[in-house]
């Protein structure tokens, strides 16, 4: 399995969303446990993930993959823990390679975010809710001349961490990679406006939606189901030691990229 800032495959965008809580304390590191259920063309499948917060550092777990960011520097780190391999992700080149792609395949996002201000305890965390919708319409390149149109329904929960200090761009939620990844390109700026309009740590994600195939041949659109829906089941408070956010001794440098070494 892989990680990518690539959007040339947008149902893959977020198929990883890492959630977070709040510390009750200025700076208190923090340690989440969220289940994630991604709903496809296969059906659904569900993983589950573990974020670790320390300031400026975000660490997030999904089996043998780790990913290792930190806000001040963009500077991300990923991991193969089970054949003890690193690399160093090349953020400029894939933010060119994703402006690229979305530039060939004239793909446009369109977004709408609105706080609702009603709250309620996710983990144990007060959290607010954000409600929109997110539309992304292009090329589709399996079938050429082809084109798709992918829609969703917004529901995001997020909550405060007074202790953790990472921006929402360097986490790897759904939304913000996508925040990561819009950011800066042309003709992006209204969907990222209105994605950052989102404050805040998410507790539960919840996209659902669809995308509809529309084939060049003519003949009825093709539509499927997309869900993604995310949510902090554990959520606990504790000095976590600097090494978590390192690259353990004797693991051996692979050149990446933006993609993480292979399983």
């Amino acid at each position: 399995m892989t990680y990518s800032y690539s959007t040339r495959r947008l149902p893959r965008i977020g198929l990883l969303c890492i959630l977070a809580a709040s510390v009750a304390t200025a700076h208190a590191d923090l340690k989440v446990v969220s289940n994630v259920v991604v709903t496809g063309k296969r059906g659904p499948k569900m993983i589950t993930a573990i974020s670790y917060f320390k300031g400026s550092l975000v660490r997030i777990d999904n089996g043998p993959i780790s990913r290792i960011s930190d806000s001040k520097t963009h500077k991300t780190i990923l991991m193969n823990n089970e054949k003890k391999v690193f690399g160093i992700a090349n953020s400029a080149e894939a933010m060119k390679k994703a402006a690229a792609s979305i530039k060939e395949q004239g793909m446009k996002f369109t977004a709408h975010i609105k706080p609702t201000g009603k709250t309620k305890m996710i983990a144990g965390r007060m959290a607010r809710q954000y409600v929109g919708d997110l539309t992304a319409k292009g090329k589709y390149p399996p079938i050429p001349g082809s084109t798709a149109t992918v829609t969703f329904q917004i529901d995001e929960w997020t909550t405060t961490a007074s202790g953790v200090t990472a921006g929402q761009g360097e986490m790897m939620g759904t939304i913000s990679e996508l925040i990561h990844t819009l950011g800066g390109m042309e003709g992006m700026k209204q969907a990222t406006q209105e994605l950052s309009k989102i404050k805040g740590i998410p507790l539960v994600s919840k996209l659902t939606g669809s995308v509809t195939i529309f084939a060049s041949s003519g003949g009825a659109p093709k539509t499927r189901p997309l869900s993604y829906d995310t949510e902090a089941i554990a959520a606990t408070e504790g000095t976590l030691p600097m090494s978590l956010f390192q690259v353990p001794k004797g693991y051996k440098q692979e050149g990446m990229n933006s993609k993480a070494p292979k399983k």
